[in-house]
């Protein structure tokens, strides 16, 4: 059974590839490194407070005067409501950016430099990684929508 699971991860990292494994390396590593100096803005520390300070039913009234969806504010209440400090909401962002970096380099139809111009332009590695804000998976549905793209005829509602 752990044998079975090795072979399936070393099969895994045999086709995604050293080299894409040594650029997610150093994007992350990077987006890291930005986000623990990125101060927070008042939305971002809100949205935090709201999740630690209100219930479901307090942040669905809530809701018509913030202009963040409740997705976000579901989010972030594991990581606020364990009474964790502000900081650990980067993660979010950090992953989802992660994530999106694996789907352009596993599944972008470029060449490799247009691949790694892409993962380190300033949007993945500045904007959408660093900003504790719900606009940080726009650029993960994106990508999971143009690679569904080829096969919308066959299965439109997965794609709709």
């Amino acid at each position: 059974m752990i044998k079975q699971k090795l072979k399936t991860i070393k099969n895994s990292i045999k086709d995604f590839g050293i080299f894409n494994i040594i650029v997610l390396f150093i994007y992350v590593l990077c987006i890291i490194a930005i986000a623990m100096h990125h101060e927070f803005s008042v939305d971002e520390s809100q949205s935090f407070l709201i999740s630690r300070d209100l219930g479901i039913l307090d942040i669905l009234k809530q809701l018509r005067y913030e202009g963040h969806s409740f997705f976000w504010y579901f989010l972030l209440m594991p990581i606020a409501k364990l009474g964790s400090s502000i900081e650990l909401q980067k993660i979010i962002p950090i992953t989802a950016s992660s994530i999106t970096a694996i789907v352009i380099l596993k599944k972008a139809p470029f060449n490799m430099l247009t691949k790694i111009l892409l993962v380190f332009s300033s949007g993945m590695l500045y904007y959408y990684s660093s900003f504790a804000r719900p606009y940080c998976f726009v650029p993960l549905f994106l990508f999971l929508l143009a690679d569904m793209d080829k096969d919308k005829k066959h299965h439109p509602y997965k794609y709709a």
